[in-house]
């Protein structure tokens, strides 16, 4: 038999179907609804859980039941299954009040949650795009305490674990009255009834039409990004007339098909809260893996007297890269950090406070995080994992606070990727400076 825990608010679970006959009798008390979880068609199954197709001979048991491949790792449902939706009808209070925030927002900033509400209470799809640094998370307080004062339920998402970890502890102090969850792969916390989640896109798939309002965070990231069964996740989990605010600083050929599809209305904003422009990387040229090279670098650090930040395109390399240097210098406080480290949330908090004068990470660390006066570094910036999109995003690191940081690209040459992130930065510097421009004259 396959089955889990089933869960209220409309949320969902499974239950085999040699227990159906019994479990029928509860669906009046309870307001239990239930369904097939796989559709067979003639040439292809359908799940009800995903909203994916697969092939029949991709999807056959050696039992002679129907799997659907593409959510197994929430639990593998077949055509003996069904699944349960618990709905409750709790109504959570109106708190005109939920916002307890010190912060005020610069004149710029002002102006762009002024539209932001706007277009929000006009029941619109947003696009708040916005340069890395530009305090997209603190433009949505306001938008946050209206859906509060209504009582809505919100879901704020994103692809990368670390930055809903850092997010929810960030709502945890300015929004201290509104229940709350974290939800990711490794919480291991029951799906439970909250008037506000923040999770991993892939979570919501425990969510049946419960969400009002559903922020998608670095909506152009992997594994979001061209991703079907992600998106799908999202609709299936949101009400039908809930609203979607996606925020992100880069935007894919795939998530412009987004803007399109969904006819977001997109807000910009080109400015960094301190004003400052992106910083531009130095670019360092290397041929090999020579120490003189990575002597010269860590010798350049050393002498900011400032922690840095060193991006590897993979995990071998990374540790590679850890051992030589800590060899060459056994003084510096040197980690790393991966998806796979068993001390990843603690190096994480370390580097906050800067415990290390060099930490070295994969892509993991790509966005979102925000390390204040480091330095960064992308190692063998030409490599093909990296798009002009995480280059642009992994630069952004650098400089949140206004402080006079530096960018390297250490690199076999100058690869695609990095000509059209070099282009990106110099656009988005010029955009910044227009707008500061037509700002300046407003404000006369």
């Amino acid at each position: 038999m396959k089955t889990s825990k089933i869960i209220l608010n409309k949320q969902r679970a499974l239950i085999s179907s040699f227990h159906l006959q019994s479990f029928k009798k509860y669906t009046y008390f309870y307001r239990i609804r239930y369904k097939e979880a796989i559709v067979i068609h003639k040439y292809v199954i359908y799940c009800c859980r995903c909203g994916q197709f697969t092939s029949k001979n991709k999807a056959k048991l050696p039992s002679h039941l129907y799997y659907c491949p593409h959510c197994l790792m929430f639990g593998r449902v077949t055509s003996n299954d069904y699944l349960i939706t618990m709905i409750s009808h709790k109504k959570f209070k109106h708190l005109p009040h939920s916002l307890y925030w010190q912060g005020q927002l610069t004149f710029w900033q002002k102006e762009v949650n002024n539209k932001l509400l706007h277009q929000f209470n006009q029941q619109q799809n947003i696009l708040l795009y916005a340069v890395t640094g530009a305090g997209k998370t603190e433009l949505l307080y306001d938008v946050l305490q209206a859906c509060f004062a209504q009582g809505k339920t919100v879901a704020y998402v994103s692809p990368r674990k670390d930055v809903i970890i850092e997010l929810y502890q960030r709502f945890s102090h300015v929004f201290p009255t509104i229940t709350k969850q974290l939800l990711h792969q490794h919480s291991h916390t029951d799906v439970i009834e909250k008037q506000f989640i923040i999770a991993t896109i892939h979570q919501l798939i425990h969510y049946y039409h419960y969400f009002d309002v559903c922020i998608i965070d670095e909506g152009d990231a992997f594994p979001f990004d061209g991703n079907p069964f992600l998106r799908k996740i999202i609709d299936q989990a949101l009400k039908e007339k809930a609203q979607k605010i996606y925020l992100t600083a880069t935007i894919t050929h795939n998530f412009k098909n987004i803007i399109k599809q969904e006819r977001l209305v997109t807000i910009s904003l080109p400015v960094r809260f301190h004003k400052k422009p992106l910083i531009e990387p130095h670019i360092i040229n290397i041929t090999s893996l020579k120490q003189e090279s990575f002597i010269c670098l860590c010798q350049y650090l050393q002498s900011l007297q400032r922690p840095a930040l060193c991006f590897c395109p993979n995990i071998e390399q990374m540790r590679q890269l850890q051992q030589q240097l800590q060899h060459i210098f056994p003084l510096l406080k040197i980690e790393s950090v991966c998806s796979n480290s068993k001390q990843r949330d603690a190096i994480i908090t370390n580097m906050h406070h800067h415990c290390y004068d060099l930490l070295l990470t994969t892509t993991i660390l790509e966005r979102g995080v925000t390390f204040p006066y480091i330095d960064v570094i992308i190692y063998q910036a030409h490599h093909r994992l990296y798009t002009p999109q995480a280059l642009v995003q992994i630069s952004g690191r650098a400089g949140r606070k206004g402080d006079k940081a530096t960018v390297l690209w250490l690199s076999v040459g100058k690869s695609r990727a990095m000509k059209k992130a070099l282009r990106i930065i110099k656009e988005q510097n010029k955009k910044r400076e227009e707008y500061l421009n037509a700002m300046s004259l407003l404000s006369k």
